[in-house]
């Protein structure tokens, strides 16, 4: 009796490392407008494009953004105090939504809330 079969895993895809390697995004700032309300705004979408070959590594971070009152989704998770870091498929992206509580902030006059959110891939931080 002959058996002949083929098994294992396929070997999973490398992350890319190289400092071109860098992801693109839909948009460099997101603009809530105007909340006149202690309810949440509307969620504003952001996208991280990995239009490499390989995988992406990223890790996401604001915690300026976190204390002001937004609350950040990336790619279904929260974001909070601590960086959430996800894998950017190869030619696939990851959704970042962006939202603001203004009942957070515990005030009745309108103030200007701005920040940035940091992507880390590969060392270099956009």
């Amino acid at each position: 009796m002959v058996m002949i079969g083929s098994g294992g895993c396929r070997d999973e895809e490398a992350y890319l490392h190289g400092a071109s390697d860098l992801p693109l995004f839909s948009s460099d700032t997101v603009r809530l407008d105007t909340v006149f309300s202690t309810l949440m705004s509307g969620y504003r979408r952001l996208k991280i494009y990995n239009p490499h070959k390989g995988r992406l590594a990223v890790t996401v971070s604001a915690p300026g953004l976190v204390a002001s009152g937004f609350r950040i989704l990336v790619d279904a998770v929260e974001l909070d105090t601590r960086p959430v870091e996800v894998t950017v498929e190869r030619e696939d992206s990851v959704l970042v939504l962006i939202a603001w509580q203004p009942a957070l902030q515990h005030a009745d006059d309108p103030q200007h809330v701005s920040g940035s959110l940091s992507c880390t891939t590969n060392g270099q931080t956009r």
